[in-house]
């Protein structure tokens, strides 16, 4: 503690010494900091090894891209051109293509045009799920439900057409 004489108030002041607390804390700075390298986890990461080209193997799958236009239609594309159709006929065409396509994987991409309701989307989107082909799936406990054989997305529009 120091005392500090002076002042008008006549007796001796008392502060509080700070030096040991400035030693406490460095010393424990000085721990914790030898300590870090102790506490530290490594943590290992599986970067993918390089195929050879003996084991790549090309999928057979059938890429079909579905537009919902705006004025009501649906533009189905195969990989072999633009088809338009009606919403009425999209289940007939896609149950078509599921026929034809039979042993090979069928992956669908949806797209909309931006003025198209969200009513009509999740309508397109239910007739797309509804004609797919389905398998069982039973579940552990005994109960089963149906899946689709095919694999249904949302297709990402790219940056360059999105109209800000």
């Amino acid at each position: 503690m120091g005392i500090s004489a002076g002042g008008g108030h006549g007796g001796p002041k008392s502060d509080i010494n700070i030096t040991p607390l400035v030693d406490v804390v460095l010393v424990m700075l000085v721990i914790f900091l030898l300590a870090m390298p102790i506490q530290i986890r490594k943590i290992e990461i599986q970067v993918p090894q390089e195929l050879d080209q003996q084991t790549i193997s090309i999928s057979d799958a059938i890429t079909v891209t579905i537009l919902g236009k705006a004025d009501g239609s649906i533009v189905i594309n195969e990989g072999s051109g633009d088809t338009s159709i009606t919403r009425v006929d999209l289940a007939k065409s896609l149950n078509k293509l599921f026929t034809r396509s039979k042993g090979k994987e069928v992956v669908m991409f949806v797209d909309f045009e931006d003025p198209v309701k969200y009513n009509d989307v999740i309508s397109i989107m239910d007739t797309v799920r509804g004609a797919a082909p389905k398998r069982k799936v039973e579940k552990a406990d005994g109960t089963s439900y149906m899946v689709p054989e095919v694999k249904i997305a949302l297709k990402i529009r790219d940056v360059d057409r999105i109209k800000r």
